[in-house]
C-alpha cells in the first residue's frame, strides 16, 4: 500500500566533518564520525515507503528512496539481507550472492547514506526453515567477511523474538560478535528490549507499538533510557509510526529525542552531523 508521505524541506546531510548547519530544531551538534554510526537518524516506514526491501528495488525505485531520506535530512538505510513475505513481499535472498549485495551496500554509501543490515526477517516461515540458527551461522562464517566493511551497524532481525527462542538469539549473538566489530543491535515485538543488556548486543531499536500518543512515547522512554544508558546500551526509537503521514512519525520521533534517546529509525529531526560516507574509517 502506498504510503501517505509529507514533503520535507529540510537541508540535505553535510559531508564535512565537524561542521553545524540549521534543521527544523536548531543547529545540529557535530560528534564523532565513529558514534554517528550507533545514532541512527532515518524512517524506515513512512518517509520512502519501506526501506527494508531497498535491495531488491529497482534501480531508479533505489535512486528515489535515497533521494527521500536525503532530502529528509537522515543519515542512515535500514536494508535486508533477505525477504520473503514481509510487507508483501518481494522475495530474494542476497546470502547466495555476497558480492551483488556488497555493490548494493556500496552505492548506499555513494548515495551519503550509512547502510544498517537487518540479517532476517519476520513473516518469512520457509526461510527460517530452511535457515535454522545453526545455518545461518554457518552463512555468516563466510557471508559477513564479504560485506563487513561496508556496514554501519547490524541488526539480528526484525521482531526476532517472532521466530526464534531466547537461546537461539543469544547463540545468533554472540556469533555475530565474533565475526564482526561493528554494532550489533536488536528489535523485538513492542514493549520488549531485555536481549539488548547481552555482552554482544550494543542496544535496541525498540517498538513502542503503533497508536501510542506523544505522552505515551515520552513516558516509555524517559523509563527505559536511564535503564540501558546505566549498562551501556544505545536506545533507538525505532518503531511507532505506518501508514501515516511522515510529518506524524517526525513528532514522535522528536518526542522520544528529547525524553533521552539516543536515535530514531522511524522518523525525527536530524540532530547530530558528521561526515558520512567515511564515517568507517579509522
Amino acid at each position: 500500500m502506498r504510503l501517505l508521505v509529507a514533503v520535507s524541506l529540510l537541508l540535505p546531510l553535510c559531508l564535512v566533518a565537524a561542521c553545524s548547519e540549521p534543521t527544523a530544531a536548531g543547529p545540529a551538534t557535530a560528534i564523532d564520525r565513529r558514534e554517528l554510526a550507533l545514532r541512527h537518524q532515518t524512517n524506515f516506514l513512512t518517509e520512502a515507503g519501506y526501506t527494508h526491501l531497498y535491495a531488491a528495488r529497482s534501480w531508479p525505485r533505489r535512486a528515489w528512496i535515497a533521494h527521500r531520506l536525503r532530502r529528509a535530512d537522515y543519515t542512515h538505510l535500514y536494508l535486508y539481507v533477505m525477504n520473503e513475505n514481509d510487507y508483501g513481499g518481494p522475495a530474494f535472498n542476497y546470502y547466495d550472492s555476497p558480492r551483488e549485495f556488497r555493490a548494493v551496500l556500496e552505492e548506499v554509501h555513494g548515495k551519503g547514506l550509512l547502510p544498517v543490515v537487518w540479517l532476517a526477517p519476520d513473516d518469512a516461515p520457509t526461510l527460517h526453515r530452511e535457515l535454522p540458527p545453526a545455518e545461518l551461522m554457518r552463512i555468516w562464517d563466510t557471508f559477513i567477511p564479504e560485506v563487513d566493511d561496508l556496514v554501519s551497524s547490524y541488526v539480528l532481525g526484525l521482531e526476532m523474538d517472532e521466530y526464534w527462542r531466547a537461546r537461539e538469539y543469544e547463540q545468533l549473538g554472540a556469533h555475530l560478535g565474533a565475526l564482526t566489530e561493528r554494532p550489533i543491535f536488536v528489535h523485538m515485538r513492542a514493549g520488549l528490549w531485555e536481549p539488548a543488556l547481552s555482552p554482544w548486543c550494543r542496544g535496541v531499536m525498540y517498538q513502542y507499538g503503533f497508536g501510542k500518543s506523544a505522552d505515551e512515547i515520552e513516558s516509555v522512554t524517559r523509563d527505559l533510557v536511564p535503564r540501558l544508558h546505566a549498562e551501556g546500551k544505545i536506545f533507538i526509537a525505532g518503531e511507532y509510526s505506518v501508514r501515516e503521514p511522515a510529518a506524524h512519525a517526525v513528532a514522535l520521533g522528536d518526542v522520544a529525542l528529547n525524553a533521552g534517546a539516543d536515535g530514531f529509525g522511524n522518523g525525527g529531526t536530524r540532530r547530530w552531523t558528521a561526515a558520512v560516507r567515511d564515517s568507517q574509517g579509522e
